[in-house]
């Protein structure tokens, strides 16, 4: 019976070169800016809710309609950049996201046809150590470790 291979990718040399470079370029942008938080601080500092999003939204666009109110010591040029920058963030972590559903789509499947092609490897190799043929018999010692399984007489008994 052949393989059923679900998917048929193959990223070439170029392909990778050009992905590892966006990754690093991404990386050489990023590493300098971004804190390292602790799991204490990730948990004090939190996220920021949609409902808190909203009224960052509001004051901003209040700010702007009604500078008077804005309180003096209020960096209005800092908060500026933080909003723009929190925002390019989430818009880049969004399509982040979306990449990395896609390649790990792309590896569950490669990882099921490999595992596929594995245990028909497996199946021959049996077979022909089975046979006696002796270049498969070291090959089946091997590979047998992978799919120890224990009768159902074995398993009922360790249920009692």
């Amino acid at each position: 019976m052949p393989s059923e291979d679900l998917l048929k990718v193959v990223f070439s040399p170029e392909e990778a070169d050009t992905i590892n470079q966006g990754l690093d370029a991404i990386l050489s942008i990023i590493n300098p800016k971004a804190p390292v938080l602790s799991n204490e601080e990730r948990r004090k500092y939190g996220s920021v809710a949609e409902h808190n999003k909203l009224v960052i939204n509001k004051a901003k666009s209040y700010m702007a309609q009604f500078p008077q109110f804005t309180p003096i010591k209020l960096d209005e040029t800092e908060f500026a950049n933080d909003y723009e920058s929190r925002t390019f963030s989430e818009s880049v972590l969004m399509s982040m996201a979306d990449i990395q559903r896609k390649l790990t789509d792309i590896k569950i499947l490669l990882d099921h046809d490999n595992y596929q092609a594995a245990l028909m490897f497996y199946r021959s190799v049996r077979y022909h150590a089975q046979e006696k043929v002796a270049s498969a018999i070291p090959i089946y010692d091997d590979l047998k470790q992978y799919f120890t399984h224990s009768s159902p007489e074995e398993s009922e008994e360790e249920a009692e």
